[in-house]
């Protein structure tokens, strides 16, 4: 036996590694398609358990939401957390109708100390508007220059007597009455509602009169009435949440009492 043949490996067929990969692989490849099929069949399970628990997690979440969606929370003034239903609500709803009407009639409820502020006169109607953020939201937010009118007529009523010092310098309200706040659709415009509403306040001024050197105390009964149309796609803004202008404005100039009836 030569030196080669004494270290050649008794297995050794002569064949490469290469050559004996492939014969396995011929042989046996039953194996590898056995190992494919498992393989994908445990990654099918494992798909489908993941899917199960997604449209789980996904459920839950869901109704988590709509949970939480159908309520508002809040604090109140004693720090108690509380939560109510959430529900739609309509122009009917008296939340809203106190908004409204709020928001159109505070600004006539001012006294002129109120009006005046810093200011001893004003040299227009405008220029009181402008010093003044309640009478300044009315008109430029919840009117429209088309219509604005009506709102510009009180607001200059308001002006005439408030310079000529006969507007009482404090107004205190004792009580509101809301007589009625009507809604109707416009016809050609579904979108569009319109509302007319009557308010009556009682309420209780306090004037100076300066002939008699005193302060006078009044009751009166002022009502207003009021026009208007809600259109939010149109006049919502973060000065008029809930889409409105006034289109009409019926409303009594406050003066203080008469003299003669003093006397």
């Amino acid at each position: 036996m030569n030196q080669k043949e004494k270290h050649k490996p008794i297995l050794d067929d002569g064949q490469s590694t290469t050559q004996k990969i492939n014969r396995f692989f011929k042989n046996n490849n039953y194996l590898i398609v056995l190992g494919i099929l498992t393989t994908q069949i445990l990654t099918m399970c494992d798909n489908a358990s993941y899917k199960e628990q997604m449209e789980e997690t996904l459920k839950s979440n869901t109704s988590y939401l709509k949970k939480n969606i159908s309520t508002i929370a809040y604090v109140d003034s004693n720090g108690i957390v509380a939560t109510l239903n959430r529900k739609p609500i309509t122009y009917q709803d008296s939340r809203i109708i106190n908004a409204i009407i709020n928001d159109t009639t505070y600004p006539l409820l001012q006294g002129s100390e109120d009006i005046m502020g810093e200011h001893t006169h004003f040299k227009n109607a405008k220029e009181m508007v402008e010093n003044n953020p309640y009478f300044k939201n009315l008109f430029y937010y919840k009117t429209e220059p088309k219509t604005r009118a009506s709102v510009a007529g009180v607001l200059t009523n308001i002006y005439k007597v408030v310079n000529n010092l006969y507007y009482p310098e404090f107004i205190t309200v004792l009580s509101k009455k809301v007589y009625y706040f009507n809604t109707t659709k416009d016809r050609k415009n579904g979108e569009i509602t319109h509302f007319n509403t009557k308010i009556v306040y009682r309420l209780k001024t306090k004037s100076w009169i300066s002939q008699l050197n005193k302060w006078v105390d009044q009751k009166i009964i002022f009502p207003i009435e009021i026009k208007g149309d809600i259109y939010p796609s149109k006049f919502a803004n973060s000065d008029n949440i809930l889409g409105y202008v006034i289109t009409k404005m019926n409303v009594k100039t406050l003066t203080k009492p008469d003299l003669n009836s003093l006397r």
